[in-house]
């Protein structure tokens, strides 16, 4: 929260006084810039094919197929490009590494693809170490979680109509307290360790969702 409230109170703050002059602009005011950019990917591929791309893959045989892609994703990031974590994170990115994160980000479209791992791949992949890859993925899900969030109520307001707000808001609740239990636990758990629990575990159900084909 205090990253949050930082950089886009940064980024409020500048836009008012020097509105397009991004130059003058300070580094936590760009940083706040370069996550939301990171969401202009997705945004595009989300809105124009989607629900196609949801349509398409979200059958086992598919699932199989983009699990083992985002599998080896992560691992070429760990077996070759891990790094330990130097500097100032505000200061190793900018417009071109953010959308290169994006374009990421946005492959969590497909069913199979984890959403943290591409991004903090694609992030090793730039040079930024597993720490500094894994907190601009999570601060960069807050924007593009949110935009999801609206164009859904947009798309398909009916839906809001079918379930009683004491639901919604139990359901709301819940997700914000695990998922930031998750952050914590996986930004601790980073700082000294790797990406490897999280590849050999796609592996082994890679593995079991093989078997399962087989044998239908």
């Amino acid at each position: 929260w205090r990253d949050l409230i930082s950089i886009y109170s940064a980024l409020l703050t500048d836009a008012l006084k020097f509105k397009l002059s991004f130059s003058r602009y300070t580094k936590q005011a760009r940083f706040a810039f370069y996550l939301l950019l990171s969401t202009v990917p997705a945004t595009i591929i989300g809105i124009t094919v989607g629900s196609e791309i949801e349509d398409t893959f979200s059958v086992l045989l598919w699932e199989v197929v983009t699990l083992t892609v985002g599998t080896a994703i992560m691992f070429v990031a760990e077996y070759f490009f891990s790094k330990s974590a130097s500097g100032d994170l505000a200061t190793k990115v900018n417009s071109k590494k953010s959308l290169f994160i994006g374009f990421m980000q946005s492959l969590a479209i497909f069913p199979g693809i984890s959403r943290s791992g591409a991004t903090i791949s694609g992030g090793m992949f730039l040079g930024l170490s597993r720490e500094e890859a894994a907190k601009f993925s999570f601060l960069a899900s807050v924007p593009i979680v949110l935009e999801a969030g609206i164009y859904q109520i947009i798309k398909h307001p009916e839906q809001l109509s079918q379930v009683s707000l004491p639901p919604i808001l139990i359901g709301f609740f819940a997700s914000f307290i695990v998922g930031v239990l998750v952050i914590k636990f996986l930004m601790n758990f980073l700082k000294t360790k790797s990406l490897k629990v999280f590849i050999w575990y796609r592996v082994v159900l890679t593995v079991f969702l093989v078997g399962v084909l087989l044998l239908r």
